[in-house]
């Protein structure tokens, strides 16, 4: 059964803006817009069965499938990592890592 990409995405949680448009293609980081630019914002609403629509869950969801269908193959596993972990965010990437290797 293959599944379309499109099919998972929904209109509840709009994609965050992207004011950074890219000036080069293989430089990393080179932005033309290097101002600081608000995170996106979210607005946690719990419904009667404890969904929480605009939850943080839905904003990563978006923003990893938008950034899937951008960059196609890569968009790694490896690159996640190392952008998390560079970005101080070391106990994600190590309770990902022990997730990981629990379930193999």
């Amino acid at each position: 059964m293959s599944t379309n990409l499109d099919d998972l995405t929904t209109d509840a949680i709009p994609s965050p803006p992207r004011d950074h448009v890219k000036t080069g293609t293989d430089e990393e980081g080179n932005f033309e817009n290097d101002n600081n630019t608000p995170f996106a914002s979210v607005i946690n609403i719990s419904n009667a069965n404890g969904i929480h629509i605009g939850s943080n869950y839905n904003v990563i969801y978006q923003m990893l499938l938008d950034w899937i269908q951008n960059e196609g193959t890569a968009a790694t596993v490896g690159k996640l990592a190392t952008a998390l972990w560079e970005t101080n965010q070391q106990d994600v990437v190590k309770r990902w890592s022990e997730n990981f290797n629990s379930n193999q």
